[in-house]
């Protein structure tokens, strides 16, 4: 994966996307089928995360009727509240708007709770 990938992410100017010839590239350089490298590349899509609040880094790939792949993060900022952040799905879609997206196919998320995620609150008390 990570020689397959070398050269987008060279670009010192990466996007966060993949056009979708480079989805096919990496779909044949790794024998992966599309939720698979979707799966792989959410770490990529995670480091576009800013978690200032929780320091819990979520990623997440909109996969656009283009075949264009759109990547996001969460998105929290000091000074304001858990209800003010930015979902990594909301990223990811927002991305693909921003970018004349026409429609998605499929999103997918490195991280879905089963229960409740901790609050920052009851995180401090932890360290604590």
């Amino acid at each position: 994966m990570q020689s397959a990938l070398a050269p987008v992410l060279a670009d010192t100017h990466f996007p966060a996307l993949l056009t979708a010839e480079q989805v096919t590239t990496l779909k044949q350089a790794t024998g992966l089928d599309e939720d698979e490298l979707a799966f792989a590349l959410l770490p990529l899509a995670a480091a576009c995360a800013r978690a200032d609040l929780s320091h819990f880094n979520v990623g997440a790939i909109a996969r656009g009727v283009s075949g264009v792949w759109y990547f996001g993060g969460n998105m929290e900022f000091l000074g304001a509240t858990m209800q003010q952040t930015v979902h990594a799905e909301q990223s990811a879609i927002s991305h693909a708007w921003l970018r004349g997206e026409k429609g998605l196919r499929a999103i997918t998320v490195n991280y879905t709770p089963l229960r409740p995620l901790p609050s920052v609150h009851e995180r401090a008390e932890q360290r604590a």
